[in-house]
């Protein structure tokens, strides 16, 4: 069930995508489920076309990766590349959770490789992740 005041966007076994418009943000939590590499592009397809329409530059996204198991093997690191910059790389913030020190190192790289380490938190704390949505959002109001 969601609560009043989210939207849900989009469900499917990859995870799930909602929109709180009235706090200018989008939270896509990741289910458990292992994803292979090669079915990357359909999962982003789906998620670009569920924001369709909504302007997320103006947005932030709260990802939450913490429920699934972490990987840094080349194919992978391919695949979530492309994943980043046809979905991720749209948002103004992003804020990254993660359940490991390690994941949030990976994070805080990969962040750095794509040059969005700027706008982007990886962090293991949730209100670390909430606070810094909602002091940009309060930035740009």
């Amino acid at each position: 069930m969601v609560d009043p005041g989210v939207i849900l966007l989009h469900q499917s076994s990859f995870g799930v995508l909602t929109h709180e418009p009235a706090l200018g943000r989008l939270t896509l939590v990741r289910s458990a489920e292992p994803l292979d590499p090669t079915t990357f592009e359909p999962v982003v397809d789906a998620l670009v076309a569920a924001i369709d329409g909504i302007d997320v530059q103006a947005c932030g996204l709260l990802f939450d990766v913490r429920a699934v198991m972490g990987r840094n093997d080349d194919a992978f690191e391919a695949a979530s590349l492309s994943a980043r910059r046809r979905f991720i790389a749209r948002f103004g913030r992003t804020a990254v959770l993660v359940r490991t020190l390690v994941g949030r190192l990976q994070g805080e790289r990969l962040a750095r490789e794509d040059q969005s380490d700027a706008r982007v938190l990886v962090t293991t704390d949730p209100d670390d992740a909430i606070a810094f949505l909602r002091a940009w959002a309060a930035s740009r109001a």
